[in-house]
């Protein structure tokens, strides 16, 4: 329950550093682009980047590998399942072209293909981060026909106490950085506790703590056919797990423990993207019955990383 705890908490403070952020960028009149694409998208992945740095620092590496492969999992399968289930569809034809669309179905592949050899390098958190910002790169290129799309809603009301907001944000980066420090530390213990390795923490139980802001908008958000904010949230948070993880091995490389479990893992991210693809590439946009596909995915993955704690 810890565990889960410290993780509303980091989410409920990723949520405000959220909105703080994207006032204080309208406020300097900001491209409704880089707020929608960067920063929002930034400020919802705090958490696992926290999560990174922290494992990273404390040499525990193989628990933020598994937070991200099972985030990753989580939200190409649970999240974007669930939302086209409460949707009744997902469309993706305006929100990206079918080349950008395929470029980022092969990044988000790449955390995958990194964890194959058994070890993370820094040579890996080099390519890591220039593939995505390579791929940020060509998306702000094209801002001009993805900003109706990509762009975050306009705050109601003209905000004018830059000053409080400013003040929110680093509180809620304060609890983002001090939740994610005694999460780490939590999910260490259970890992002795329970006698697995940390990785499997980070596999089925941080994957979706770290996800309660993506989970949250999902439950709220679907059902009122807001695809565009849903569907850019979730594509937003996948992506950016590519460079957490290649700052993870720039801070800490290290040889993956728990080999077995990373490798079905990343098979399972793979197939993940692979499944989403197809379906949302076959008629641009997800239906009810494909949602229920991708669940039934991340049931299986869940069963899979159930089982390694008992065995």
């Amino acid at each position: 329950m810890l565990l889960f705890a410290l993780s509303y908490a980091l989410g409920t403070a990723a949520s405000f550093a959220t909105k703080s952020a994207h006032k204080i960028a309208k406020l300097f009149h900001t491209n409704d682009f880089v707020i929608g694409f960067f920063i929002v998208g930034l400020a919802t992945s705090t958490p696992e980047i926290t999560v990174a740095i922290n494992s990273g620092l404390r040499n525990v590496s193989g628990l933020s590998l598994g937070n991200l492969l099972g985030a990753s999992i989580v939200i190409m399968s649970l999240l974007a399942g669930l939302a086209a289930i409460l949707a009744g569809k997902l469309s993706i034809n305006r929100f990206l072209k079918n080349d950008d669309f395929l470029l980022y179905l092969a990044i988000s592949v790449l955390p995958a293909v990194a964890v194959m050899d058994g070890h993370l390098t820094r040579l890996d958190g080099i390519w890591l981060v220039g593939a995505y910002l390579l791929f940020a790169a060509r998306m702000y290129q094209r801002r001009n026909i993805y900003e109706p799309h990509l762009s975050i809603p306009a705050p109601k009301g003209r905000y004018t106490h830059l000053g409080r907001e400013v003040t929110i944000l680093i509180i809620a980066l304060a609890v983002i950085l001090t939740s994610a420090y005694y999460l780490v530390g939590s999910s260490l213990f259970v890992a002795s506790a329970l006698n697995v390795p940390p990785l499997l923490i980070g596999l089925l139980v941080l994957s979706i703590g770290t996800n309660l802001p993506e989970l949250t908008l999902v439950l709220t958000q679907s059902y009122k056919r807001s695809q565009n904010l849903v569907l850019g949230d979730l594509l937003s948070n996948v992506l950016l797990n590519v460079p957490t993880l290649g700052l993870l091995a720039l801070i800490r490389p290290f040889t993956i423990t728990a080999f077995n479990s990373t490798a079905i893992s990343a098979a399972f991210l793979v197939v993940s993207v692979i499944v989403f693809g197809i379906l949302m590439w076959s008629k641009n946009m997800l239906t009810r019955r494909e949602g229920v596909i991708l669940f039934v995915i991340y049931i299986a993955y869940a069963a899979n990383s159930l089982s390694a704690f008992v065995s």
